[in-house]
């Protein structure tokens, strides 16, 4: 108990009651430097009202005094005396180093639950980045202190959910947690798939924190793929499932089943991934004979899908062994999940299963011939052209590439330099009927550009490669997959260029692109021509065309590093000054740019034999 309330209960002027009541908050005014707090006259009124005597309460301020905001104060106007750079940041590291030894959870609680205004000044704080930093390294020590929580909300209101995303604390507020789930969903949403690799692992980390968290996201996830438009969240339903399972199998298999709603028959089969041949023989009974048929939902589980085309459309010793009766059934659940559909009505329209397993038998009986991959490819890719214009049928075939390209020495017995290789024109093929394959089909690709072999001569490789870089050309110019394409190209730029491989892609763009560009793809093509720039520069052909694509930039805003770089890359045309018929010379032995003009001029005329002697 403070003096102050002592003084008061002492003469009687303040009761049991009042003391309770009031006693925490009278009692603040005998801490330090009580008369620079921002509530202090409430206090000041409230000792009053209960008889408190002026004198007393004079003393308890005065002694309380010790001037802590002013020797700041004066420690700063020291500092700029003496022009310390940096000093205020010296000054913000050390109190920061303070408060991260010197944090008391406990008094911080206690202050929270007695006299929570007494920290409201600090809400301020939030404004500042850099604060903002030191309270989520407090968050993370103390991830279930209130105040801090509090904090953490106040940063959510003002819209800065990414910077908050993974701090333990964002699960302590359901509508907090929410928000960012919510902001990290929207970004996957409206991201291409190159990009949603890159934000999957934020959203991991985030619903990661908690079981609760986990549940949460699942739950909206599941509604959300159920509106129209929505299935693709399936996917990011199922790589989530994928990252915590390795933890939490049990639960993650339980919720899944729980989420999933599946009928009882259906349920115990898909339970647990990848099925044995028993749960695959129940699930064929149960969408053959039942009437109505389940919904073919339960059979699009990503993990499912990919089981079940892998045993079948890729060669391996255990498809080998299965029998013609169960081959059939993995064949008919493909094509139940690919063609029946849910109607209004709540029933399953499977008008096309049929003729969808036929095709899909065709398709599993012609590149399941022992030679497929040797002396009848050539037919069998003629056959199966036939049966790409179903999206299951050129899912399957891409499966059956990726096993031709990488898993076979496809390269080393039928790879011919100066012709198209056919599988690649397959994929390629694919790529222009059906838009949501094309990410499987750069991404094989991009698989390719990475084969080594031994009985390979560099020669060989190099044509390999080339030839890959010309089906993402046709990727990027005629099919619109820009971005991903690009971004690739960018994150392994530095391989490329010491294998000698980004410039031929740059130039097969620049040659092929049309006019106007997206400011996307031109700022992307800027990253990439810089890369090569010593090239494009050298090269007679290569010249010309870089100088039309950077005539053909779009606006870029001021200052921005695009238009820094555009502005950097047209001066390019002017390292060579003009012949004296305005034409641009055609050699590059010296970079003009960094001389002295009169000097260049001397040099240029020197070397075409026009100097004159007064120069």
């Amino acid at each position: 108990m403070s003096n102050l309330c002592i003084l008061l209960k002492k003469n009687n002027r303040l009761s049991n009651q009042l003391l309770n009541l009031f006693g925490a908050r009278i009692s603040s005014l005998s801490e330090n430097d009580a008369i620079l707090e921002p509530n202090v006259t409430d206090l000041v009124d409230l000792f009053l009202e209960n008889s408190g005597e002026p004198s007393d309460l004079l003393d308890c301020l005065a002694n309380s005094y010790e001037g802590t905001t002013e020797e700041i104060k004066l420690l700063l106007a020291i500092f700029g005396e003496f022009s310390i750079e940096k000093a205020q940041e010296a000054i913000q590291d050390s109190v920061q180093e303070v408060l991260l030894n010197s944090f008391h959870n406990v008094n911080v609680e206690n202050c929270m639950e007695s006299n929570p205004e007494r920290l409201r000044p600090t809400v301020e704080l939030i404004e500042s980045p850099y604060w903002r930093n030191v309270l989520y390294k407090l968050s993370e020590k103390f991830p279930a202190n209130t105040f801090l929580n509090t904090l953490i909300k106040a940063i959510s209101d003002k819209g800065l959910t990414q910077e908050i995303q993974h701090l333990p604390a964002t699960s302590a507020y359901a509508g907090v947690h929410l928000k960012v789930i919510l902001d990290l969903l929207n970004k996957i949403i409206m991201a291409d798939d190159f990009e949603v690799e890159k934000l999957l692992p934020d959203l991991v980390e985030t619903v990661s924190l908690q079981p609760h968290s986990y549940l949460l996201t699942q739950a909206l996830l599941k509604s959300l793929s159920k509106e129209k438009g929505g299935y693709p969240l399936r996917k990011i339903s199922k790589e989530l499932e994928k990252a915590v399972s390795a933890i939490h199998k049990d639960f993650i298999v339980s919720l899944r089943n729980l989420l999933n709603n599946a009928p009882v028959a259906v349920s115990g089969a898909i339970a647990r991934l990848p099925p044995t041949p028993g749960d695959v023989v129940w699930l064929h009974k149960t969408y053959s004979t039942t009437t109505p048929p389940p919904s073919p939902i339960f059979l699009r589980d990503p993990e499912l899908l990919n089981y079940l085309m892998t045993t079948i459309f890729v060669p391996n010793p255990k498809s080998a062994q299965l029998k013609d009766d169960l081959r059939s059934k993995y064949l008919h659940l493909i094509a139940f999940a690919a063609s029946a559909k849910d109607t209004e009505a709540d029933t399953v329209d499977i008008s096309k299963v049929e003729e969808t397993s036929k095709i899909l038998k065709r398709l599993e009986a012609a590149i399941g011939k022992k030679s497929s991959t040797g002396s009848e490819l050539n037919s069998v890719i003629t056959e199966v052209l036939d049966y790409i214009h179903l999206p299951v049928a050129s899912m399957a075939l891409i499966f059956w590439c990726r096993y031709l390209l990488l898993e076979t020495p496809f390269y080393e017995k039928h790879f011919k330099p100066k012709e198209p290789t056919r599988p690649h024109l397959l994929l390629e093929e694919i790529a222009s009927r059906h838009p949501l394959q094309r990410p499987h089909i750069f991404a094989l690709f991009a698989d390719n550009l990475l084969i080594q072999s031994r009985s390979l001569s560099p020669e060989i490789l190099t044509a390999i490669r080339k030839q890959l870089f010309d089906r993402m050309v046709v990727l990027v110019v005629e099919f619109g997959y820009v971005i991903p394409v690009l971004q690739y190209m960018e994150s392994n730029a530095k391989r490329l260029i010491e294998e000698n491989q980004l410039f031929y892609f740059v130039r097969k763009i620049l040659e092929q692109a049309e006019a106007p560009y997206s400011s996307q793809f031109f700022e992307h093509m800027l990253n990439l021509i810089e890369q090569v720039e010593v090239n494009l520069e050298s090269g007679l052909e290569t010249k010309p065309i870089t100088k039309q694509f950077l005539e053909n930039a779009p606006e870029f805003s001021e200052g921005s590093s695009a238009q820094k770089t555009l502005e950097r890359l047209q001066v390019m045309d002017h390292h060579l000054p003009a012949d004296r018929d305005g034409t641009r010379a055609s050699f590059n032995l010296f970079r003009f740019d960094v001389f002295d003009i009169t000097l260049s001029r001397f040099l240029f005329d020197a070397f075409q034999g026009n100097t004159k002697g007064d120069q």
